[in-house]
């Protein structure tokens, strides 16, 4: 190959999405163990929750092997410039990846590319633009606008206060039936944590979130009786009320999930923890004195699985409001295929 030059943008990879993938990348691939794959592309989807490159790829044998390399969500990727025309049937590229923890699987997970081209795409997803300087009023009305959640920076150990169902289930973890397998959306708490945009609008009687991460739309009554803030009923009844400068959403009434409480590549610490009906959530939303930041404080509470509350934070921060969310639509065949057979 000539010129070989980093597509860094293409997949994003181990500095930002292969933190977060829909399940967690360590259960499936050695973050410990890279290979470098070089062949022609078969076939490219970028599809959601996870874009593929399939390839043909010569061993040292000179036998041609079919190789799967996994990425973020088309979400992602678009975001940072690609799309469907990006690769071409019978480029030739190099990637690197990290290896399967099943040797025999040819499935891998892409940390970097490299082609004949050049570059490909703008700016990653996550990474950090230029302030917007944009005057939103006063109070609640700061929170208005477009909103990024951080890349998760990865956790060890299971952080909430779990009996001993919540860790039997913790500890019996299987991805095939998580589900993420099945595109059951992410709940709250964990859509905070989603590093998706999300775009929030106060009017005097309703708030409207829209998050990017599964397409999720929650409208809340301002100062009303709760109601379920969108259709399936996933997300519970909620209402919305001002105290000062924040936006306080109570929540409860969720239907039992098998990953209600926390997912496991965020709060779940590599392993889904199940919520019951009994689940209840307080969350705060309080802007920073510029309206560049947004600080989302919660208290979680669920006692089938938790043996006492969740306190909870993050720190979103502001885009342009012509920054674009991108469809997400998650496709059942997609999301259940890192958990198939070799």
């Amino acid at each position: 190959m000539k010129n070989l030059k980093a597509l860094g943008a293409l997949l994003i990879g181990l500095t930002t999405l292969s933190a977060h993938a829909h399940h967690a990348i360590a259960v499936h691939y050695d973050r410990s163990s890279q290979l470098e794959l070089t062949g022609v592309v078969t076939e490219f989807m970028l599809r959601s929750p996870h874009a593929y490159i399939f390839m043909d790829v010569e061993n040292d044998a000179g036998e041609i092997e079919q190789w799967e390399i996994e990425g973020g969500s088309a979400a992602h990727m678009q975001r940072a410039g690609v799309s469907n025309d990006t690769l071409q049937v019978g480029d030739t590229i190099t990637i690197v990846a990290l290896a399967n923890r099943d040797s025999e699987n040819p499935l891998v997970y892409g940390v970097r590319f490299l082609t004949e081209e050049g570059p490909v795409g703008g700016q990653a997803a996550g990474e950090d633009g230029p302030a917007v300087d944009v005057d939103r009023g006063a109070g609640v009305a700061k929170l208005n606008g477009r909103w990024r959640a951080p890349y998760p920076t990865g956790i060890t150990s299971p952080p909430m206060a779990m009996n001993q169902a919540a860790r039997t289930a913790w500890e019996n973890y299987d991805p095939q039936t998580s589900p993420a397998s099945s595109c059951e959306p992410i709940s709250l708490p964990e859509i905070l944590h989603a590093p998706y945009l999300n775009d929030v609008q106060i009017s005097d009687n309703e708030v409207v979130f829209h998050h990017e991460v599964y397409d999720v739309t929650r409208t809340l009554p301002l100062g009303a009786e709760p109601q379920s803030p969108e259709s399936s009923g996933y997300y519970g009844l909620a209402a919305a009320r001002i105290e000062g400068d924040t936006l306080v959403i109570e929540s409860d009434n969720y239907p039992s999930s098998g990953w209600g409480i926390a997912m496991a590549v965020q709060l779940g610490a590599g392993a889904d923890i199940p919520s019951s009906e009994q689940k209840t959530l307080v969350t705060r939303y309080t802007p920073s004195d510029d309206g560049l930041t947004m600080s989302v404080d919660y208290i979680l509470e669920d006692p089938a699985y938790l043996t006492e509350p969740y306190s909870g934070h993050a720190e979103w921060t502001r885009v342009a409001d012509d920054e674009p969310l991108y469809n997400y639509v998650c496709e059942a065949d997609n999301a259940a295929r890192f958990s198939r057979d070799p």
